[in-house]
């Protein structure tokens, strides 16, 4: 058994030259969380959509949210909203999103960078205050895309890629875009990269995007990739009660439940209730409708870890806070998609004729003499008989019609007479036991 004594954090003070210092000793490895200052303030580094680094200078005491503004005022956009600061580590559950709320300096060290990105993937029928916020997702979708976190197939690749290679090239030049002249924009996950891809999208490019627009190439670039099975998806890997795995997927629709690549169940954030976790017990509140006389039902799993199922649950409840508002708007915007027609007709104006019961339909028969009538002339017709008790014609017997029909047509005891019930489609017969309690 290990007889080291518990590990301990040491406190440790910061020099004068502004770096980091590493104690050793009965505690862990430490590193002071500050970035480097300069003067009164603080020069943080970060790594911005496209791979780009870029140094801002803020005040020491400034929050992550002010280095967010910051970065987003540079970029050209005023959607802030969408945007955080992620910071990986080497242990990729372990990852987080810095608290925009606090301090950026107790967050983060000098050997780490932050990347900004999109936190808050848009919806399909956002709408955006700046159209540079467009070209953001692009940079960042392409960037999942290469990473493996939104698989595509081939197709999808030669698509996406060939509108990429338009906004940032431009229109296919033959003078200047010869030979493989894509090669410094990565298009595709590192295993998927063959030549053969490389010509599909250089052809695409030439062929079929060529000549769009930088804002036309965006917009069909959003239109396509938000179509995507897993477009604005975290995954999280859980095990349920029967410590089976299972992949929890949470995206601006709401929380999925994956088992073995199939659906087990989905909840939106409108019936999500309460989320909460203890250690690496994540717990779940939902409920079935959206009345509150039902019972909440209360779901348990199991994370990887403690620090695993706390980023999770923290990465949970922030998108249920930024999607709960926007979900009446989304659900909405959802149904308009799934109407196949707007066009009814009111009761109004309808001229449908309403159903009619046997009563009615043999009160309304008409007499014998208006069907002659109606395919004989005036001097043929046969003269109405006003003594008879029916009002049928005169010399027309009353079994003389039925003499012409055939003895087995005319038996009513045939076996092969089938008698049709029609109602209403999905109606329940009254005499269904479900409906006696």
């Amino acid at each position: 058994m290990d007889s080291r004594p518990i590990l301990q954090t040491v406190p440790v003070s910061v020099p004068s030259g502004g770096h980091s210092v590493t104690t050793k000793g009965k505690g862990p490895k430490t590193t002071v969380p500050t970035a480097k200052p300069t003067g009164n303030g603080l020069a943080v580094r970060v790594i911005l959509p496209g791979n780009e680094q870029t140094e801002f200078k803020l005040d020491k005491t400034a929050s992550a949210q002010d280095l967010v503004n910051q970065a987003c005022r540079q970029l050209g956009t005023e959607d802030v909203e969408f945007f955080g600061l992620y910071y990986p580590d080497k242990i990729e559950t372990h990852s987080k999103w810095l608290k925009l709320d606090q301090p950026l300096k107790k967050q983060i060290n000098r050997k780490t960078l932050p990347d900004l990105k999109m936190k808050f993937y848009p919806t399909p029928f956002t709408v955006y205050k700046s159209e540079q916020t467009k070209y953001l997702l692009c940079l960042q979708l392409q960037t999942d895309l290469v990473s493996r976190r939104l698989p595509a197939k081939l197709a999808d690749l030669v698509v996406l890629g060939s509108l990429m290679v338009q906004m940032e090239l431009g229109t296919f030049d033959q003078t200047l875009h010869h030979g493989n002249y894509i090669v410094s924009i990565q298009l595709a996950p590192q295993y998927m990269q063959t030549i053969e891809l490389a010509n599909d999208i250089m052809e695409k490019h030439r062929f079929t995007t060529s000549g769009m627009s930088k804002f036309e190439a965006v917009n069909q670039y959003l239109d396509y990739a938000q179509r995507l099975p897993l477009y604005g998806t975290t995954m999280f890997s859980v095990e349920d009660e029967d410590m089976d795995e299972q992949k929890m997927l949470v995206s601006y629709q709401g929380v999925e439940f994956r088992k073995n690549s199939h659906k087990v169940q989905t909840f939106t954030w409108p019936h999500i209730l309460e989320i909460a976790y203890r250690r690496a017990i994540f717990c779940i509140a939902v409920r079935t409708s959206l009345s509150n006389s039902e019972e909440p039902e209360r779901l348990i799993y199991r994370g990887l870890d403690a620090k695993s199922t706390k980023r999770m649950w923290q990465f949970c409840i922030d998108c249920h806070a930024f999607f709960r508002p926007r979900a009446d708007v989304l659900e909405a915007e959802e149904k308009k998609l799934s109407r196949k027609s707007t066009f009814r007709l009111g009761k109004a104006k309808s001229n449908k004729t309403p159903a009619k019961t046997s009563v009615q339909l043999q009160a309304e028969a008409k007499p014998v003499e208006d069907v002659y009538a109606m395919v004989l002339p005036k001097s043929e017709r046969p003269a109405r008989n006003m003594n008879s008790a029916s009002n049928k014609p005169a010399g027309v017997g009353e079994n003389q019609i039925y003499d012409t029909i055939p003895a087995d047509m005319n038996d009513s005891s045939n076996e092969d007479t089938v008698e049709f019930e029609f109602s209403r489609p999905g109606a329940v017969p009254v005499s269904d036991p479900i409906l006696h309690f």
